[in-house]
């Protein structure tokens, strides 16, 4: 698989700048904060989004990441859907990555993604769009707190809270219009914001123990998520925090 290959080449990329040329780390990591120059973690989050979507659907088939022009979505796969009618639909996920706060900027990117979406070479049915906050996340108030965090779920709800902040943020002083447009087409809300990173929590004995953080929250975007895809939200985080506990699934039950 091309993303697997980027793996290896996970290292220091010339960037250019004007006349000058820079080196700027790429890497593999979704906890960490990396800049807007990372493509290759840009890439592992449509990897590790990919490998959620086989969770819950078929048929995945990911853009590929190198040759790309960026116009497509990243991740593409069916679902069996049974609200209402039995039927099923090519559901599209388009991935942005985010490195700044501003309500701007990601009211931009939601709706750069909801375009790939709506595109004619869009070949899905309907999709839904992931930004990506690994960037814009404040990682260190996570890890050094005011406050230690007293267990897990105190946790959670911080790296919620930033990410909440990222939506009321794209959503402050914006007309409702400008988010209807957006999902006139194949787009449908909600919108999900991925946020991963590392906390140190209190074990039942003993010094503090790094841990894992990962959460994909709906944003309604000025609106009412739609209820199928309402529903692979919640299956695609409960993938994810099953996944994170580290027991695999089988051939007679999912990972939990």
């Amino acid at each position: 698989m091309p993303h697997l290959e980027l793996i290896a080449c996970a290292k220091f990329l010339p960037v250019s700048r004007g006349e000058e040329k820079k080196l700027v780390p790429a890497s593999i990591g979704q906890n960490v904060a990396t800049g807007p120059f990372d493509d290759t973690a840009r890439k592992m989050a449509e990897l590790y989004i990919g490998c959620l979507a086989a969770c819950i659907g078929t048929n995945v088939e990911l853009d590929r990441p190198t040759n790309s022009i960026g116009d497509n979505p990243d991740v593409l796969f069916d679902v069996e859907e049974t609200q209402h009618i039995s039927r099923i639909r090519r559901w599209a996920l388009a991935i942005k990555t985010i490195s700044t706060t501003s309500g701007q900027t990601v009211f931009e990117r939601i709706e750069e993604a909801a375009q790939q979406i709506d595109s004619p070479r869009c070949k899905a049915d309907v999709g839904m769009v992931i930004i990506n906050a690994k960037s814009a996340l404040d990682h260190d108030s996570l890890w050094n707190p005011p406050a230690p965090f007293a267990n897990l779920g105190e946790a959670v709800n911080a790296l919620g809270s930033q990410l909440k902040a990222l939506g009321k943020a794209a959503e402050k002083d914006r007309n409702p219009s400008e988010w209807e447009r957006l999902f006139r087409g194949k787009a449908v809300r909600p919108v999900l914001f991925m946020g991963q990173s590392a906390v140190r929590l209190p074990p039942p004995a003993g010094a503090e123990t790094a841990t894992a953080l990962k959460l994909l929250m709906p944003y309604e975007a000025a609106g009412t998520g739609d209820p199928v895809a309402t529903a692979l939200a919640e299956l695609l985080n409960s993938h994810m925090q099953n996944i994170l506990l580290g027991i695999p699934g089988g051939p007679d039950h999912a990972p939990r």
